[in-house]
This record gives structure tokens, C-alpha cells and sequence, in this order.
């Protein structure tokens, strides 16, 4: 059951807000696409060249259907030429509050079309804009060449192969999806497709009823599926070479990754996310163990092949923890790695200011520099 209100539809006590913000967006798009010369469209060159092929090109088959066109251009809209204009920036404010409020873990848009409208094909060519401008873009953190693909079932991700590029019905050749100069660009894609299925933990080990409580005894319980970064290094193994894939925690960090892309010394960087780094530390008489938040590879002098690791601590209140982890890292555990002399040279630093976060790590990068002149 549902019931109109002055929100929108009510069902089952949440508001839908039907017609507000899609319409606006709508509207600002349709604007844009009447735009005649591409200098004006305000994004990559490559991007306009898909735009216009999308639009103009005499395709042998069928055309694109306008609202699969529309659906393309509303996410590079939404990407690359709202975020340029004062008057727009309220689309992306509404849509970070509404991804805060509903999952604030994962930053989504959605792109809802009608059944049979085609929505294979919007998927491909998204993945055609993004993997063309990776390609010729490899520092920019606004376009990517990974790409998860998750299906409700083993039936529709059996049909979603044709967006492999090396698919034998693969739409981006079989339906003209990319000028032709531009087809091998989409061999680099990166692409895995699955179903939610995939993940939910599976054993590692078949281990009877029986035999689990004798190899168990009076111990606590024997756990025998797998962990969470073996799961993901199971269904995503493909996506896991790709560097520069950063999953943040907070706004604060979403900052410092920003920082990290856009500095030329920062040769990669990584969220310490399953990547095993732990350093032990005390807080009063208590044994703990901390996990630093980015780790880093900075040209410091030296060259790319002996980079200066950096790790990095994104922090605003600074407790009691937050200062015996520093003094730690400051004074036991950085001078005693580079004593060692086996694994590289360390160095540790905090950053407490989301809006400095460029000039302080260009701080420390021009502190690791000066140090590199006197080694």
C-alpha cells in the first residue's frame, strides 16, 4: 500500500521524492546537450569524442536508444562537468547526504531504467568512458579501468559477459560502441563479473560434525572458513593488482587521498586495509596493536627504485591512544626499522587538518627531501 503526501509517496513509512532533484538534473542536462561546439561541453576530449559517436554515428545495426544515450550523459554530467560549476554543486550535495543517510560506507548513483530499455548497454559504455580516459589519463583519480560487476544470479551474469572486451559477442565491437581508432583501448579494462553469492564466506575445509568436536576438545571453537581478504582475493582477483583503489572511511580520508593523487613525488599509496600492517604498542600497562591508515611510496631523492615509505595517520580529536600510537611510531618503531636496514626506509606523519591536507603532505615530502640532500 502507499499514499501521496506532500514529500511524495509514502510506502511503508519512507518518503519517495519523485520528481524534485531528477528533474532539475534533467533539465541542466538537457541544457548542456544542446550545446553545439564540444570546447563548451566542459569535459575530456575523449569523452566528447565518445559523445558525438554515441549521437551522430550511422550505426550498421541497431542505434543506441536516446534514453540509454541519456543515461550515459547524465553520469558524465554528473562527473565531469557539474562538479566544474558553482550553480551545480547542490546535485552533489544532495546526493552525498542521501548516500550519508542510507549507506555511508559506499558512495553510489543510481541510473534507474525501465525493463528492456537496455541496460547492458549503458553499462558498457560507461566502462568504455571510463577505460578510454584511464588509459590516456593514469594519474587522474576521476576515471578508473576496474570495474565490479555484481549480478542477482548465475543466469544474468552468464548474459553479462558480452561486456568482456575479448567476448565473442562483446557489445563493444558487435554494436559499435567505440570508434574504431579507440577498440584496442578497451582490452585494458579490468573486469569482473559475479553474483552476490560469491560473497558469502565458504569453508576452507570440509570437517565433519563429528570430527570438529575431536579435533575441538574443550578448546574454543575451530574456524575453518575463510577470512575476509581471502574471500575478496577470491571473487575480485583480478581487480587486485590495480593501484591507487582506495575504500575510505571518512570524509577526512577521502581528502588525503585526493592530496596523495594530485602530488607528483607520490609514486602509489594505499588504504592499510588487509594488507597485514600492525605495529604493537603500549597504552599504560596495556598490550595493543595499531593499524595505520594510508601507506605511501614517495620519491624523496632516491629515485623510484628505493622510494621513502611513508605512513600516515589521518586523526582529528587526538586521545590518549592516538598519542601513545605516535610517540611510538616517532621513537621506537621508525628508528628501529631503518636501523635494521632490510625493509626499506620508513617515516611516519600525522594529519589533523582535512582542508591543509595538500600543504601538509607537501610539508613532509620537502622535510624527506631535504633530509634525501644530507644522506
Amino acid at each position: 500500500m502507499f499514499e501521496e503526501t506532500m514529500g511524495g509517496i509514502r510506502i511503508d513509512g519512507q518518503i519517495y521524492d519523485q520528481t524534485s532533484i531528477i528533474n532539475e538534473v534533467r533539465a541542466s542536462v538537457d541544457s548542456w546537450r544542446q550545446l553545439k561546439d564540444p570546447k563548451n561541453w566542459g569535459v575530456t576530449p575523449e569523452t566528447a569524442r565518445l559523445l558525438q559517436h554515441w549521437r551522430h554515428h550511422r550505426f550498421n545495426g541497431i542505434r543506441p536508444f536516446f534514453c540509454q544515450v541519456e543515461a550515459v550523459e547524465t553520469a558524465i554530467w554528473l562527473s565531469e562537468v557539474a562538479p566544474k560549476q558553482p550553480q551545480y554543486k547542490k546535485f552533489r550535495a544532495y546526493l552525498e547526504a542521501a548516500n550519508a543517510e542510507a549507506n555511508p560506507e559506499l558512495f553510489r548513483i543510481a541510473l534507474k531504467l525501465a525493463t528492456g530499455a537496455g541496460k547492458t548497454t549503458v553499462m558498457a559504455k560507461l566502462i568504455a568512458w571510463q577505460t578510454i580516459n584511464a588509459n590516456r589519463r593514469p594519474g587522474s583519480r576521476q576515471f578508473s579501468n576496474g570495474f565490479l560487476i555484481v549480478a542477482p544470479g548465475i543466469t544474468i551474469r552468464d548474459r553479462l559477459r558480452v561486456l568482456l572486451p575479448n567476448d565473442a559477442e562483446s557489445y563493444y565491437l558487435n554494436r559499435e560502441l567505440i570508434p574504431e581508432d579507440m577498440r584496442m583501448e578497451i582490452q585494458k579494462a579490468r573486469i569482473v563479473i559475479t553474483n552476490y553469492h560469491a560473497f558469502q564466506f565458504r569453508e576452507k575445509m570440509q570437517i565433519s560434525s563429528g570430527r570438529r568436536k575431536l579435533l575441538q576438545g574443550r578448546g574454543p571453537g575451530i574456524n575453518t572458513r575463510e577470512t575476509e581478504s581471502e574471500m575478496v582475493r577470491r571473487v575480485m582477483g583480478g581487480l587486485m593488482g590495480l593501484k591507487n583503489i582506495v575504500v575510505t572511511d571518512s570524509d577526512w580520508e577521502a581528502h588525503f587521498a585526493r592530496a596523495a593523487e594530485s602530488h607528483p613525488a607520490v609514486l602509489a599509496y594505499a588504504k592499510n586495509q588487509g594488507l597485514g600492517l600492525e605495529v604493537p604498542y603500549l597504552l599504560g600497562s596495556d598490550h595493543r596493536r595499531y593499524l595505520p591508515d594510508f601507506l605511501l611510496k614517495v620519491d624523496d631523492g632516491h629515485g623510484p627504485e628505493d622510494p621513502l615509505q611513508l605512513i600516515a595517520e589521518i586523526k582529528g580529536f587526538r586521545a590518549e591512544d592516538a598519542k601513545a600510537k605516535a610517540e611510538t611510531m616517532r621513537s621506537f618503531w621508525i628508528p628501529g626499522i631503518n636501523n635494521l636496514k632490510k625493509y626499506g626506509r620508513r617515516a611516519f606523519a600525522e594529519f589533523t587538518e582535512p582542508y591543509s591536507m595538500d600543504e601538509d603532505l607537501a610539508h613532509h615530502i620537502h622535510q624527506a627531501l631535504a633530509s634525501a640532500m644530507y644522506d
